[in-house]
């Protein structure tokens, strides 16, 4: 397992160092810096790819696992269904995360203005669609491609999303924001972006409905996601907070919260996998029917499923180890590169891996057994829990270096708070 993981495991996550990069550049654009609510609605969309992507990756690679898609006729139907599906849900989410954003920036500020609500709805709610759309259309081809190829797609399409969901959702943020905000003295201009695209749900429910798997979820599957999203909002207002001191976090965000929270997705999608094909939902053999285990259990002993865990805490430690060098050698990158950074970087990583992997076990095996699918439901609560975490956590270590006077932050004050941009 560690081997055939390692390729795509690595590759995969190259996409997080570029999503830092992006974001670590574009704080510093005029929309960033002007209408920082738009820091609070980066982990919600981000988050899209946990709540939305990777739970479509999940549900494609298990109905390719159970043989469901093995003609073109079944791939299209299962496709058109679930795409629409996540259209629907990329648009409410996205509204929803751009008004927590609003009322969080009026939390802090006490001035409401409806040029910047409108743009901060249109930049996240556009972003969301166009970002859904593209990497959906990318997980169906890899899913049906694998199977072609005798490759399961659990090992592989959560890989892809990882590689190119932050980065591109990032890129697609800052276009777009770039470009509403040259109109943002034309509040109408962005509110057309975001009505051409809520008025478009209509017909993505209708699709949804025509087809059993995304039905289910249309109807049921809508409380996993919307906490994620709220709990990632959380950790957007923590990330808002926290660039406002470490311009350098911005770049170890994405990295941190993606790489571990796509390891904790593969995690939860496998288990997944191997519950549908040995047992109906809602039973589990009489010989692995443990719900919740302590943590020692759940990732120290030598059952299978800790066994995963303990490789994929292996396997992440290097990774990141390579991930942090990598930026440093294609970026300028607004902290020293220090032993104390790396250290510090690499305990809050694996406190948010055990964490997230513990919650996986637990949680896929409480859910199947309550007839809760794990791939609709436990892989956005990962991504929202993650997200949260691992920006307090990455907070956390910065303080720490902070505190110590270590060189890797010592005198980089960041440009928001010399700049004095107002929200």
């Amino acid at each position: 397992f560690q081997a055939r993981r390692s390729v795509p495991f690595f590759v995969g996550d190259v996409g997080t160092v570029f999503a830092g990069l992006i974001l670590d550049t574009v704080q510093f654009w005029p929309p960033f810096e002007h209408v920082t609510e738009l820091f609070i609605v980066v982990p919600p969309l981000l988050g899209l790819k946990g709540n939305l992507e990777m739970t479509l990756a999940a549900r494609l690679s298990t109905q390719a696992n159970l043989g469901n898609m093995g003609t073109l006729r079944q791939v299209w139907d299962i496709a058109v269904g679930n795409m629409a599906l996540v259209q629907c849900q990329a648009c409410v989410l996205s509204l929803l995360s751009s008004v927590f954003a609003i009322v969080m920036g009026l939390a802090s500020d006490d001035a409401f203005r409806l040029d910047q609500a409108l743009f901060v709805a249109a930049s996240s709610v556009t972003t969301a669609a166009v970002a859904s759309f593209l990497l959906g259309t990318v997980m169906v081809l890899v899913v049906a491609y694998s199977g072609r190829c005798r490759i399961n797609p659990d090992n592989v399409a959560t890989s892809v999303v990882d590689a190119l969901g932050d980065m591109t959702t990032l890129a697609i943020l800052a276009g777009f924001s770039t470009l509403l905000y040259g109109q943002i003295a034309r509040p109408w201009i962005p509110s057309l972006f975001a009505a051409a695209v809520v008025v478009l749900c209509p017909a993505w429910v209708f699709l949804a409905r025509r087809h059993p798997t995304s039905k289910k979820v249309l109807a049921v599957g809508w409380w996993p996601i919307i906490v994620a999203m709220i709990v990632s909002s959380v950790g957007g207002y923590i990330l808002d907070l926290a660039v406002t001191h470490f311009s350098g976090l911005a770049v170890f965000q994405p990295v941190i919260n993606g790489v571990n929270g796509n390891l904790a997705a593969i995690h939860a999608s496998r288990l997944s996998t191997l519950f549908a094909q040995r047992s109906e939902l809602g039973r589990h053999p009489d010989h692995d029917k443990r719900q919740c285990v302590d943590p020692f259990t759940g990732l120290c002993s030598s059952n299978r499923q800790a066994r995963v865990s303990q490789l994929l805490l292996l396997l992440s430690v290097p990774g990141h180890v390579l991930f942090v060098l990598l930026i440093f050698l294609i970026s300028d990158a607004h902290v020293r590169l220090t032993a104390g950074l790396m250290l510090s970087y690499l305990v809050a990583s694996v406190v948010l891996l055990t964490v997230l992997l513990y919650f996986a076990r637990c949680g896929a095996y409480w859910m199947w057994r309550r007839k809760i699918d794990p791939d609709n439901a436990l892989i956005p609560l990962l991504t929202g829990f993650g997200d949260l975490c691992g920006t307090g956590l990455l907070l956390l270590a910065f303080l720490f270096l902070e505190s110590v006077e270590d060189p890797s932050v010592a005198g980089f004050v960041n440009h928001h708070a010399t700049n004095g941009t107002a929200t």
